[in-house]
């Protein structure tokens, strides 16, 4: 649960809704140099390390802020790095699955990875599909709504409750 906590949109969650996505996570292994996101693939899963690193590059920048130039003149990415207590897609999936319908369980129009992301030796983690996001957000919608259209809903419900106690006193 505290990998859970350290995730931006999740940190404030209450505690059932971290027990329930706690009950969809899977454990997962991947092996040296193996592929866990490619660019351009879709993005279906968030992963949280437990073990392990990762790189994440983009093998297509070619600005001279996402790349450098090495001794024989070729291009070479920068590299970033995510290790234990490290998460990668969150961003991504939970814009992706509070943005959708809430009766909509299919896993169409999922995000498109930006970035490859790759093994630097084993790495074990979880990861939470992104249909089971999808079951998470749905069941609890109020909990994942953002909190200034909850405010403004409640303000404007306020408010048409006012303006009909003036109107039944005149």
């Amino acid at each position: 649960m505290d990998l859970l906590r350290k995730v931006p949109k999740l940190k404030n969650l209450k505690h059932k809704a971290l027990t329930l996505i706690c009950g969809y996570l899977k454990p997962v292994v991947y092996q040296d140099n193996s592929f866990i996101f490619q660019r351009g693939e879709p993005l279906d899963r968030i992963l949280f390390i437990t073990e392990g690193m990762v790189w994440t590059y983009d093998a297509s920048a070619t600005s001279s802020t996402d790349s450098c130039t090495s001794q024989d003149g070729k291009e070479k990415t920068l590299v970033s790095f995510l290790h234990k207590g490290g998460f990668y897609g969150d961003d991504q999936l939970l814009s992706w699955a509070t943005a959708s319908d809430k009766n909509d369980h299919s896993c169409g129009n999922l995000p498109i990875s930006n970035e490859n992301v790759k093994c630097h030796g084993k790495v074990e983690g979880f990861v939470l599909m992104a249909k089971d996001l999808k079951t998470v957000v749905s069941n609890e919608h109020w909990v994942f709504r953002n909190s200034d259209v909850i405010e403004k809903a409640a303000v404007q419900t306020i408010q048409n409750a006012y303006l009909r106690f003036k109107d039944r006193q005149r």
